[in-house]
């Protein structure tokens, strides 16, 4: 008789088990297929369906760090940077390899402009993922804003030996060029950007301004056809520039 209560207890026990293993499979599969619909909604720029989709997937599964990398990631996309500060430093707290969660919190740090914060974790994910170049751009960009120019130099190098195409790359090494006083290395650059991306607004605003700073007429002339250029584009900084060295091209 006591073999026979024991027999139903321990089926009993299991029997819960299961169904709670069954359970919680269920869960885990929803939750991961509101993260896979998050995922199509934030590729289709559909970002606050995206939003919506994630939360669902994080509500059924709040131990999930791809899920809160994902939420914060679309939260940058909405310019709600301290929200996906959050979302990623919780991504973090789940699982303290999450490389991307880290990259991605340094790059938003870098926009909220605590350069130091975003130096701490892009160099984190490089030691987490030395093969993401990405890392290597984001710490140049930041190492441009710390005024490490060298170090700036040497990661955005490394990104240009990856892809000799790399626009952004080779904007930013423009820039430290720029501040560096490497005038000619600078205006390569820019020119490079020009023929690969015609509509490059910093490129143009940039050759535009190493050109009006040499004394040449010609140079002159075409650093303030560049100038407009980049003012027609949209640069913020075109319109001073052109007032300032060939108010003559300002826009009427």
């Amino acid at each position: 008789m006591v073999r026979i209560r024991i027999f139903v207890l321990l089926l009993t026990l299991l029997l819960t088990v299961a169904g709670t293993l069954l359970a919680q499979t269920s869960t885990n599969k929803d939750s991961i297929k509101k993260k896979d619909q998050c995922a199509e909604f934030y590729n289709q720029r559909q970002f606050e369906k995206a939003l919506e989709a994630c939360n669902k997937s994080i509500e059924l599964n709040s131990k999930d760090s791809n899920a809160f990398d994902l939420r914060g990631w679309i939260k940058v996309n909405l310019y709600k940077y301290e929200e996906a500060i959050s979302d990623f430093n919780a991504a973090i707290e789940l699982d303290g390899k999450n490389s991307q969660a880290i990259f991605n919190r340094g790059y938003t740090y870098y926009f909220m402009n605590e350069y130091k914060k975003a130096l701490e974790d892009i160099n984190e994910s490089i030691r987490l993922n030395p093969e993401f170049n990405r890392s290597y751009l984001m710490r140049g960009k930041i190492g441009n804003e710390l005024q490490a120019y060298e170090e700036a130099i040497e990661d955005l190098n490394r990104c240009i030996e990856t892809d000799p195409n790399w626009v952004e790359a080779l904007v930013e090494r423009g820039i430290v060029y720029i501040k560096t006083s490497k005038l000619g290395e600078a205006y390569q650059d820019f020119d490079k950007v020009l023929k690969l991306d015609p509509k490059n607004a910093r490129a143009f605003y940039n050759r535009g301004i190493i050109l009006v700073s040499v004394e040449n007429p010609e140079f002159k002339k075409n650093g303030c056809y560049d100038l407009y250029q980049a003012h027609t584009l949209g640069h913020e900084k075109a319109i001073k520039a052109l007032d300032h060295f060939c108010s003559e091209f300002k826009k009427k």
